[in-house]
């Protein structure tokens, strides 16, 4: 059953659902990104309807920010009653 499962992933793209989103979202991109192109990444952002923010690193790939977001990041979940 699990690749039954696996196979039926591949049907769903998250933009179906990006317009249901409530919840603050934080969203960051490396524009080097090869796993996770940024045009699909601001694709998906813009049809979030709930308070968002984006952080764009031009020069950066998959682990856009490194360290720095992370902090960052923690700091954005903390304003935000997540952590």
């Amino acid at each position: 059953k699990k690749r039954i499962v696996r196979r039926n992933l591949h049907y769903f793209d998250a933009l179906n659902f990006a317009d249901r989103i409530k919840c603050p979202l934080l969203s960051i991109t490396g524009i080097k990104n090869r796993t996770a192109p940024a045009e699909c990444i601001f694709g998906f952002f813009n049809i979030v309807p709930s308070n968002k923010m984006f952080e764009i690193y031009p020069d950066d790939g998959y682990h856009a920010g490194g360290e720095q977001q992370y902090k960052k990041t923690v700091a954005w979940l903390r304003r935000h009653g997540t952590v």
